[in-house]
């Protein structure tokens, strides 16, 4: 199966951080690499990114200054490796599996919510 980028633009979200990278880093499909984009937080979000790329090699992390949610995602999208992304929002990161199971059955070659 190919490899998916899976784009999360992170600002200010310390208290649900992790559980939405947690969430991303325990999935059935293993052949990922999470890009989580600190857009400038003014909290300790990015610190929290930094741990979690530490943890997992998987995980990598950008810090730009706030420019959007749109500017995170574009910078996201350049710094990717892969032909396949996914762009996270947070109200839908506990549903990521299902999109697994429709970049396998459709062959999408991007998925947005």
């Amino acid at each position: 199966m190919d490899k998916v980028s899976i784009i999360v633009p992170v600002y200010n979200v310390e208290d649900c951080l992790s559980y939405c990278v947690d969430s991303l880093r325990q999935q059935t499909y293993k052949n990922i690499e999470i890009i989580l984009v600190d857009d400038g937080s003014t909290d300790r979000s990015g610190e929290i990114c930094d741990q979690h790329a530490q943890e997992d090699e998987r995980v990598r992390v950008l810090h730009i200054e706030n420019g959007g949610i749109s500017n995170a995602r574009n910078t996201g999208v350049k710094e990717a490796s892969t032909d396949w992304i996914i762009f996270i929002r947070w109200i839908y990161f506990s549903i990521i599996s299902i999109y697994s199971w429709r970049l396998y059955y459709w062959g999408c070659m991007c998925i947005s919510y």
